[in-house]
């Protein structure tokens, strides 16, 4: 173990010597690489799950490129060397605290399809060592990251749960609205053929320009000729500055910027918007579409 260890520090110092990395990786993996041969660090690590992510993983990004290394170390500082489960004792890790952290991650730390994904698999890597360890009392789901990224590539067409005359109340609560973002959103599901985990992601790019291969978007790339959801995104983008990647995207609660919507609070957002014109609020999951008319 020891001997695969220095292996792997010795790789990370050449790499370093060779001036591959920026100063600011030197220094981020001169201390992982030095709190490993001393046997210091980071109370508990080897037990949490920050812990051996960053002993799996951390040399192991020293040789992609810049954008990659920035965008691992952002997300696992955010989501697992800076969160209570990223940091919990393995013995107290149980299935449903796993659970809960992925959902919560999900819905509530903002991060865009890349960055879900870096977490997932990081999630996964540091699971499934535990797990060679002996650390968990309990038998995860090794398919987590598999199941993830199949998942998200699947969008359901379904028919409207809302009947014309709710459909429409819910349409005209939107266009009266043209400052709400959120209610923005809730419209253009309302026109069909994108599903909530489409329009949170939703670019300008992906309105009007050519999608890339790996796009997570499956509605048809003529959509937003249609006048009606052309002008809700225009109405959203309207609301915020022009170099905000997002079309649907809200200001940040510390002022720091601007952060794109959730699934979960269109969902939210929905209901709100049923009790103001008085009609039963009915869930739609966050990989429902609803199927256009042909």
């Amino acid at each position: 173990m020891a001997e695969g260890m220095v292996s792997m520090a010795d790789m990370v110092i050449q790499m370093i010597g060779s001036g591959q990395l920026s100063p600011e990786d030197e220094a981020r993996i001169r201390q992982t690489i030095e709190g490993r041969q001393k046997g210091t660090g980071d109370g508990q690590k080897g037990r949490c799950l920050a812990g051996v992510i960053d002993s799996e993983m951390a040399a192991k990004m020293a040789s992609q490129d810049t954008a990659m290394r920035n965008m691992f170390w952002s997300v696992y500082k955010k989501c697992f060397k800076d969160s209570r489960v990223g940091k919990m004792d393995a013995s107290k890790l149980t299935e449903k605290t796993v659970n809960k952290f992925e959902k919560d991650v999900r819905e509530l730390y903002g991060l865009d399809e890349n960055e879900m994904v870096f977490f997932m698999g990081m999630f996964q890597v540091g699971l499934d060592k535990m797990a060679e360890k002996g650390l968990l009392e309990f038998v995860h789901d090794r398919q987590r990251f598999r199941d993830f990224i199949s998942s998200r590539h699947r969008i359901s067409y379904i028919g409207n749960p809302y009947s014309s005359g709710e459909t429409e109340k819910i349409m005209n609560w939107s266009e009266l609205h043209p400052t709400d973002a959120r209610g923005l959103a809730v419209g253009l599901w309302f026109t069909g053929g994108i599903s909530l985990m489409e329009i949170v992601n939703l670019s300008k790019k992906d309105c009007w320009g050519r999608r890339t291969a790996d796009s997570i978007m499956q509605f048809d790339e003529g959509l937003f000729r249609v006048r009606r959801r052309a002008e809700i995104v225009r109405n959203a983008l309207n609301l915020h500055p022009a170099d905000v990647r997002y079309v649907f995207a809200i200001p940040r609660d510390d002022g720091s910027g601007w952060k794109r919507l959730t699934g979960m609070g269109l969902q939210k957002k929905l209901g709100c918007i049923c009790r103001a014109v008085g009609i039963s609020y009915k869930k739609i999951k966050e990989d429902e579409a609803l199927r256009l008319n042909t």
